[in-house]
């Protein structure tokens, strides 16, 4: 889902590799900072680092245990962890990362572009080229710079995803996302009685993945490689070991994942420029429409233009920059919206109330047998925008790293230092108690259990979102504290169609189809810590069974 994710050098520190230990052992010494900014409280040092190594074994070994243990110790205090020979300033309290956040034009997320170049094979002469860019992400280039408009990397790629990701652009990506998803359901289940299927993460994943993809890319990958989708998800699900930025013969097999996909997405790119070049009239013509079949959506059409014009971007970074596009377009929204799903059907009365709830966004069937909804109207009910937001609040477990860009950075009564990197954690803030609905003594709901109804307010309390009982979706009090899209400037563009997905999805196949769990297998993969939404470990086996619609909605 986001921009946010945890950086190639957290990943690192795990010590796994001699050949990394070594290499981290030979930087040990630094020059010190220049021009130290005098600060009104000096920041506290995390207690128990280890020689050389720091806080970084006590950090990869238990990553959500340990970041939630500082919180609560420190109470909000600022501190500085040692990751081997990375100083890092963690921020525990929602004031502080507010602030942080409202200052996003004075930092940079550079340390991203290194989590993208270890997870997905980008060219070390790109990288080098990407971390030219010092311009920042406004639309007039930070003063001092001197990039000529074309190879303004970090700004064009975020300006196209918020152009295609908002607005009318959005409507149209989402109605053939809703389209989609609707024809590939309408398959399931036609028969009387139930289908067994292994596993309920799975059909999630393929279903969104090839709804999503060709919504936003077009039809022409899946008929260049028909397992495309699992080939892809073979690639995810080693991107942790591939973001450590280790030697290939360590992760033999996640680097040959990689290598399929990407070898997958070069000979597609080589398609689409060879029709360009064959009738250059008619690919003009489709250039500027927002959608065909061949070339994709805007967005796509966009970056391949601004990639010809980047005379670095070779066929290689053309490659890891859209498997990259790819994974932020489908990743995290499909463990969102399994979790989601999961919680819905796993307990009965929430699943009543949700599909009670969907009704008011039923549209009129075609032939009554397959309900379909409209998509604004589910994403504006309250249960539904509670269910979505408890989702990310329990699973969600990003780390988002800044850096002040040219000057210190005030944090409350502390400073964070030129080019100091500063880190935001939102497991540990999605768990504060101070900041999220907890229940009542009668009726304690402790933040380590989901809870569909923790954003729903007394009328008075909340804004916009009500439903016919009175009871409204609220997010008031938790700013600072619910992250899940990082903030600032560098808020995750796609948070919106990821929030449609994962609702209609969730519409879609509750609303059209009973999923009768068997037992309770999937557990979090914990190994995604740090990258967005947590990941799904294990088989969900589970039964099928078409709807009787009439039933269901008279």
């Amino acid at each position: 889902m986001d921009n946010n994710l945890i950086q190639w050098f957290l990943f690192r520190i795990a010590i796994s590799s001699v050949f990394a230990i070594a290499f981290h052992i030979a930087l040990l010494i630094r020059k010190p900072h220049k021009n130290q900014a005098q600060v009104s409280k000096k920041l506290v040092d995390a207690p128990d680092g280890l020689p050389i190594l720091g806080h970084a074994l006590a950090f990869s070994s238990d990553m959500a245990g340990f970041s939630s243990k500082l919180k609560k110790r420190f109470n909000g205090i600022p501190l500085r962890l040692r990751l081997m020979v990375m100083n890092v300033v963690y921020l525990t309290e929602p004031d502080h990362i507010s602030s942080l956040f409202r200052r996003s034009g004075e930092l940079t997320n550079g340390p991203y572009r290194k989590f993208v170049s270890s997870t997905f094979g980008v060219p070390k002469d790109f990288q080098k080229f990407f971390a030219a860019d010092n311009t920042g992400l406004s639309r007039n280039p930070l003063p001092g710079t001197n990039v000529k408009p074309e190879h303004r990397v970090d700004y064009l790629m975020h300006t196209f995803i918020v152009q295609f990701m908002t607005g009318k652009s959005l409507k149209s990506l989402a109605r053939r996302f809703t389209a989609n998803m609707e024809d590939r359901l309408k398959t399931q289940s036609r028969a009387e009685g139930s289908e067994t299927h292994d596993c309920l993460y799975d059909f999630v994943k393929v279903n969104m993945f090839h709804s999503s993809v060709t919504a936003m890319f077009g039809k022409q990958l899946f008929k260049i490689d028909p397992d495309f989708c699992d080939h892809f998800w073979r690639f995810e699900e080693g991107m942790p070991e591939l973001a450590k930025s280790l030697p290939r013969f360590i992760y033999p097999k996640q680097y040959k994942a990689r290598d399929v996909c990407l070898q997958t997405v070069r000979t597609w790119q080589r398609k689409l420029d060879e029709q360009r070049n064959r009738d250059p009239d008619a690919a003009y013509e489709l250039s500027v429409k927002d959608y065909d079949d061949f070339f994709g959506s805007g967005i796509v059409k966009k970056r391949h233009l601004a990639f010809a014009k980047m005379e670095v971007m070779g066929v290689d970074a053309r490659a890891s920059e859209d498997l990259a596009l790819l994974w932020g377009a489908n990743s995290n929204a499909t463990h969102a919206a399994f979790w989601l799903i999961r919680s819905i059907v796993r307990d009965a009365a929430v699943e009543q109330r949700f599909l009670t709830e969907i009704r008011s966004a039923k549209l009129a069937s075609d032939n009554g047998d397959f309900i379909r909804y409209d998509l604004e109207a589910l994403c504006a009910l309250p249960f539904l925008q509670s269910l979505y937001a408890e989702t990310l609040r329990l699973y969600v477990a990003n780390i988002i790293l800044r850096s002040p860009r040219k000057t210190d950075i005030p944090v409350g009564d502390w400073s964070i230092r030129q080019d100091e990197i500063v880190a935001v954690m939102s497991h540990p803030m999605h768990h504060d108690e101070a900041k999220f609905n907890t229940g009542s003594p009668q009726d304690p709901r402790p933040l380590s259990e989901f809870w569909a109804e923790r954003f729903i307010v007394p009328q008075e309390m909340g804004k916009a979102s009500q439903d016919q009982d009175g009871a409204k979706f609220s997010l008031k009090g938790t700013e600072g504290a619910w992250l899940p899209y990082g903030g600032g400037s560098n808020e995750c563009p796609g948070r919106f169609f990821a929030k449609q997905e994962m609702l209609l999805t969730a519409a879609l196949l509750i609303g059209n189809f009973e999923i009768l769990l068997d037992g309770d297998s999937a557990e979090i993969d914990w190994r995604y810590f740090g990258t967005g939404v947590l990941g799904v470990k294990g088989k969900q086996p589970f039964r099928l069974r078409r709807r009787n619609s009439k039933t269901l909605f008279h």
